[in-house]
């Protein structure tokens, strides 16, 4: 993992083993190119991470109201005036309690694969 542009996403992980911990972060110190992109079931999970993340900028976590950006730990602000004339964001944000989905596994899935352009064929190989 010390070349090549990468892109880890965790989903489920906790951070709470500081033996796969040292090999995440040891990885971000020595890869640049390396971006990680986590998504959390609970605010508190994206708190507890920044106190020991901060320092990689090339982290991002994501909680459903919370999320560490460049190092920083900030509110989410999401504007569905954002979005394009037929987008809509039910895959991945509730509208109604102001918060992202994408922490919850199942809908984290479901966002990968409407966004992927082959739903219908993903579907049809998974129920096949």
């Amino acid at each position: 993992m010390q070349n090549g542009e990468l892109l880890f996403i965790f989903s489920g992980y906790s951070f709470s083993d500081q033996h796969i911990n040292e090999i995440i972060f040891n990885s971000l110190r020595q890869n640049n190119r390396l971006s990680v992109v986590v998504f959390f079931f609970a605010d508190k999970e994206v708190e507890d991470l920044y106190s020991e993340s901060s320092s990689y900028l090339n982290l991002t976590a994501f909680g459903p109201t919370k999320a560490i950006v460049s190092g920083t730990l900030a509110d989410l602000e999401y504007n569905t005036d954002d979005l394009k004339p037929n987008e809509s964001s039910v895959t991945y944000w509730d509208s109604e309690k102001n918060e992202l989905l994408l922490g919850d596994f199942n809908k984290l899935s479901n966002f990968f694969i409407t966004n992927s352009g082959r739903k219908e064929h993903i579907e049809v190989v998974a129920n096949g």
